[in-house]
């Protein structure tokens, strides 16, 4: 949990918001659920890659590793945009998608 709350700070600091929203911990359950995500598809890329490729016949032992590496920036791919789009992104536009997504599901059913 604790490199999870670091990579929070590091990530809201330095990748996306900057030093005056250093503090904000009302995006931290987001980031917890994205960091998830990101664990999971890690997991199932890796084993995708380990035991769908022929990685043991090609680079010997080694091979749990590469799939990790490789698993690991391609997770990368996924978690970078959840984080900028659901986690870091503006409060205000994420507010406004959900208003029209209520007031259009509101209007269907009338």
């Amino acid at each position: 949990m604790a490199g999870i709350a670091v990579s929070f700070l590091l990530n809201q600091r330095f990748t996306f918001l900057g030093p005056k929203d250093a503090r904000d911990w009302s995006r931290f359950m987001p980031f917890v659920a994205v960091a998830l995500v990101g664990l999971a598809c890690t997991w199932l890329i890796s084993v995708a890659l380990r035991y769908g490729l022929p990685l043991q016949a090609l680079i010997g032992k080694s091979s749990a590793a590469v799939a990790f590496a490789m698993a690991t920036v391609l997770a990368s791919l996924i978690t970078y945009p959840l984080n900028a789009l659901f986690v870091f992104g503006s409060h205000r536009s994420a507010t406004r998608a959900t208003r029209a997504t209520v007031a259009t599901s509101r209007a269907g059913r009338a």
